[in-house]
């Protein structure tokens, strides 16, 4: 009889030996689900930040573009953007990702551009190549 209650209670060892195997694989798991959704997120708000900044720029050149977001000049063709965590405009101390526009190439009637889209501590998070059209001015001409 006693060898019997030996081989139950190694029994019930093994069983929770494994049991707990598997609950440490799943709470490591879960643990590393959650940091991938929140690294999925960020790109996410990273594409539409920078397909926003390519509009904006499109529209009315990196000059419009910075009037409109508010953007910080870094350089002669380098504008930055700061954004919280929430991707709210910030300022550079608050900010957690960070959107920079930088111009490439320009000549008189078209232009390059790139926006790029990481976070505070350098880790890319999407790049995006923009080129168009100069607004080209309109000239009047007068019947003589």
């Amino acid at each position: 009889m006693r060898n019997k209650s030996i081989l139950v209670l190694i029994e019930y060892m093994v069983m929770l030996l494994v049991f707990a195997l598997a609950a440490a694989v799943c709470l490591r798991m879960f643990a590393l689900s959650g940091k991938l959704s929140r690294t999925y997120e960020a790109t996410d708000r990273a594409v539409l930040a920078a397909q926003n900044a390519a509009e904006l720029i499109k529209k009315d050149g990196i000059g419009g573009f910075a009037e409109l977001t508010g953007a910080k000049a870094d350089g002669e063709d380098t504008w930055t953007v700061f954004y919280d965590e929430n991707w709210e405009t910030a300022s550079e101390e608050n900010g957690k990702f960070v959107l920079r526009v930088s111009g490439t190439d320009t000549s008189e009637y078209l232009f390059r551009a790139e926006v790029v889209v990481f976070t505070d501590t350098g880790e890319e998070l999407f790049r995006l190549p923009v080129a168009g059209q100069c607004k080209a001015e309109v000239t009047v001409y007068e019947e003589v």
